[in-house]
C-alpha cells in the first residue's frame, strides 16, 4: 500500500524561498538576497530567462562571499570550496556528486538563459528550467549560508 504525503506549495515557497531569503538577510548578504529577490520577481513577471540568470547569480555571490574572493566562474569557486571543507569530505563520491548539482546551475544559466545570448530551448519550456533553477538555487543557498555560519566560531566569524 501506498501510503500519501502531501505537500503543498507552501511548503517549498518556505524551504527554497522565504527561508533562504531570510538566511540572506541575517548574514547581512543583502547583494545576494537581492538577486534572490530578483529571480523570483522575474519567474512571477515570466521572464523566465532572466530569472535563470539571477538565481544563477545570488548562488555565486554566497560563494564569492563565503570565499573572501571578488571574482571566479562558479566551477573555480565550487573547487575552492571543496579545498575549504564546504563539501562533505566523509564522501568523495558524495561530495563529487553536490558538486555536479552545485554546477548545474551555472551549465542552466550558460545553455538556457539569457546571460549569454543561448537560449538553445522552446520559450514553453522556460517556465519549468526558471522553476529548477530559483528552486536549486534555495536550496543551494541555505546549505552553503548554514555552512558558513556553523564554521564561524571555529574560524573567528569569517
Amino acid at each position: 500500500m501506498v501510503k500519501m504525503i502531501r505537500a503543498d506549495s507552501e511548503f517549498l515557497h518556505i524551504e527554497t524561498v522565504r527561508r533562504p531569503l531570510s538566511l540572506l538577510r541575517e548574514a547581512e548578504l543583502s547583494a545576494a538576497a537581492q538577486q534572490f529577490e530578483e529571480a523570483v520577481k522575474e519567474w512571477s513577471d515570466a521572464n523566465y530567462a532572466d530569472a535563470i540568470t539571477d538565481a544563477n547569480s545570488a548562488v555565486e555571490t554566497v560563494m564569492k562571499f563565503i570565499l573572501k574572493r571578488e571574482s571566479g566562474t562558479a566551477s573555480q569557486l565550487i573547487k575552492e570550496l571543496s579545498k575549504r571543507g564546504y563539501l562533505p569530505p566523509y564522501l568523495e563520491s558524495g561530495a563529487a556528486q553536490l558538486t555536479d548539482l552545485m554546477e548545474m546551475l551555472a551549465r542552466l544559466r550558460d545553455a538556457e538563459s539569457d546571460a549569454h545570448g543561448k537560449l538553445r530551448i522552446k520559450q514553453e519550456q522556460l517556465p519549468n528550467y526558471a522553476r529548477l533553477a530559483i528552486n536549486l538555487a534555495g536550496s543551494l543557498i541555505v546549505f552553503l549560508v548554514e555552512e558558513w555560519k556553523r564554521r564561524r566560531p571555529e574560524s573567528g566569524n569569517s
